[in-house]
């Protein structure tokens, strides 16, 4: 299961997202959608662990992306 809680991302000094929170479950589908600047981009880098939040978490099978060794985390990606 992926989950997002209470995701944040700063970035230059500009807020970029905020307070975001989804959980997507094994075998769901999910689109996001939305005007470009909404934050997508960054949302899916979030997801993927690219860039870290500046507030909440971002969590895969439960724990968070930052406790995964990259080797192990882009085996789970693929």
């Amino acid at each position: 299961m992926l989950e997002v809680i209470n995701a944040g991302l700063n970035l230059s000094h500009k807020t970029l997202l905020q307070d975001v929170s989804l959980n997507v479950a094994p075998g769901e589908l999910l689109a996001v959608c939305g005007p470009n600047g909404a934050g997508k981009s960054s949302l899916m880098r979030l997801i993927s662990g690219e860039l870290k939040p500046s507030t909440g978490d971002v969590r895969w099978h439960g724990h968070s992306l930052a406790e995964w060794p990259l080797l192990k985390l882009a085996r789970q990606r693929a």
